[in-house]
């Protein structure tokens, strides 16, 4: 499915990274804003529902602020290997000799292969799952906005002037200076509001026969709505929802978001004047009415509400709860403190290095579960090992290709997975990943080279002694002084003339350490150095070793 659309295994595998990481961010968010509002529950429903949709609009940016703002390491959640599918392996003709003869017309049909199939790894299928999710959860808000369209387009406009004054005295009232039209549909059997810019207000048809009161009061709250803007945060609630589908705090926080919206028009309602105990009793009327008739499916999908009937009574009832706006002095701090956690937490990195068990697991996937399997007279065929030799090839290939990722974890946990081969098999890409505009990549590279014995990894470590980041220098001093004596002390005397303080600091330590005639020069040359730590080790060095000299 994926590779039809174009995205590969190691895609697939960023993709699940960035949703995990996502996920647990997101975790946070919400619990911390779910404790704030139980901290809030005295305060006004418009300051609580402020605050639930800073949180969605927050949810929505967490993909987006990482490349923008500083990171910083966590390693709070095990780093996900790379992961390569199984393929098909060619065997050699011998061995189809040895099969049945149906086995072997079947084989020679497309050449001598293995008969086990490739199979996806895991990360591709979470990945499709997560995309189907998406889709279905996209076709079903989409739904509820075409049965909105078209209650809509089947709409009247409502003629009555005591009704539309009613409406335009009720707008002025509340300052509301946009025009709000009315508008009456038979399919319909809940007021609805609909637009910003060119506000409308859908109502049922038995409004044409409601009692002044009662239209009164629908029309305050459905003026609220527009009044608070309410339709803004739509679009960002559907597309949290479209991309957490999975997650259920999400969901959670649009619940709340929905219930704190309808608490604050109720809220609206009552400090135009109308009584609770008359407008409780309206909502009841509503309620049973609706009890009776079936709900339409996009009403459904758009106008469940999140908060149940008990619920918004008993806040309605409740002569101790704030019923005011929400307070600019309450209100800016708290947006405030919520966009300064927003910003902590997206620079942080929640992946911890994969294991290098996890590495050779992974690394060998493809051909180490082939050669357990498979029987004695295989594991011994020099073809069968040339094939897993090349299968080897196939999959330095994929992660030289993650090289060149977008994602600068990604390249990280490629060039550590290198890092993992054999010598003769990780040095060429390790030299490809010494190129790489990533100074962590390089670094990480720079520590793959020890123990190769070739000279070009050699010529590696000592090229990037002259690097432009004094990062990867000290780097490189560090993978030097990991080698055996006879390759580091050249590398060493030449890092004692670097620039960078640290590196010399790392070259006098180690040269001292391994304590090589050859080297003792240099180190005499050091008591000049214009770093006192060095020139203090090397003083060091030559007074131990005169003291030696008197003792002996």
């Amino acid at each position: 499915m994926f590779t039809a659309l174009g995205l590969s295994d190691s895609a697939a595998l960023w993709l699940i990274r960035h949703l995990v990481d996502f996920a647990v961010k997101g975790s946070v968010l919400v619990a911390l804003v779910w404790g704030a509002s139980l901290f809030l529950r005295g305060a006004s429903a418009s300051l609580r529902h402020l605050l639930w949709t800073a949180t969605v609009i927050a949810l929505i940016m967490l993909p987006i602020l990482p490349p923008l703002v500083p990171s910083f390491e966590m390693g709070i959640v095990p780093e996900l290997p790379p992961v390569f599918p199984l393929e098909s392996v060619d065997r050699p003709a011998a061995d189809i000799n040895d099969r049945n003869p149906l086995e072997a017309e079947s084989t020679a049909i497309g050449g001598p292969k293995d008969v086990r199939t490739r199979g996806f790894p895991w990360t591709t299928w979470a990945a499709a799952a997560w995309f189907l999710g998406g889709l279905l959860t996209m076709a079903w808000i989409g739904f509820g906005k075409i049965g909105l369209i078209l209650i809509e387009r089947r709409s009247l406009p409502l003629m009555n002037e005591s009704r539309t004054g009613l409406m335009d005295g009720l707008r002025r009232h509340m300052s509301l200076r946009r025009p709000v039209r009315l508008y009456l549909n038979p399919a319909s059997t809940v007021a609805i509001n609909r637009g910003v810019v060119r506000p409308r207000i859908i109502l049922p048809s038995e409004a044409a026969g409601w009692e002044p009161e009662r239209l009164r009061i629908v029309l305050l709250h459905e003026l609220a709505h527009i009044k608070r803007l309410d339709g803004l945060v739509d679009p960002f609630l559907n597309a949290a929802l479209v991309v957490f589908w999975f997650h259920p705090l999400v969901w959670l926080a649009a619940r709340r978001l929905r219930a704190e919206r309808e608490r604050a028009c109720d809220d609206v309602v009552l400090t135009a004047g109308i009584k609770a105990s008359v407008y409780a009793s309206h909502l009841m009327d509503v309620a049973s009415e609706l009890g009776s008739r079936p709900k339409p499916l996009w009403q459904v999908v758009t106008v469940s509400q999140g908060s149940s009937l008990k619920d918004r009574l008993l806040c309605i009832l409740d002569p101790k709860l704030r019923r005011e706006g929400a307070p600019l002095r309450y209100a800016i701090p708290s947006v405030l403190l919520l966009a300064g956690f927003l910003l902590a937490i997206a620079s942080v990195r929640i992946w911890n290095a994969p294991s290098r068990a996890a590495i050779d697991a992974s690394a060998s996937a493809a051909g180490g579960a082939r050669a357990r399997e498979a029987p004695a007279s295989e594991k011994v065929s020099p073809a069968h090992d040339d094939a897993l030799a090349a299968n080897s090839d196939r999959r330095i290939r994929t992660l030289v290709e993650m090289l060149g990722h977008d994602d600068t974890d990604m390249r990280r946990m490629a060039v550590r997975s290198i890092a993992g081969f054999p010598p003769d098999n990780r040095l060429e890409p390790l030299l490809l990943a010494m190129a790489n505009e990533v100074t962590e990549v390089r670094k990480l590279a720079l520590a793959g080279l020890v123990g190769i014995e070739e000279p070009r990894a050699r010529l590696a470590l000592e090229k990037a002694l002259e690097d432009a980041s004094s990062e990867i220098r000290i780097a490189a001093a560090k993978a030097i002084a990991g080698l055996e004596p006879r390759v580091s002390i050249p590398l060493l005397v030449k890092a004692m003339s670097n620039e960078v303080a640290q590196v010399r600091k790392i070259a006098i330590r180690k040269l001292i350490e391994i304590d090589e005639p050859s080297s003792r020069e240099t180190i005499r040359k050091a008591l000049g150095d214009k770093d006192e730590t060095v020139r203090r080790a090397a003083a060091a060095y030559f007074g131990t070793e005169r003291t030696g000299a008197n003792a002996g």
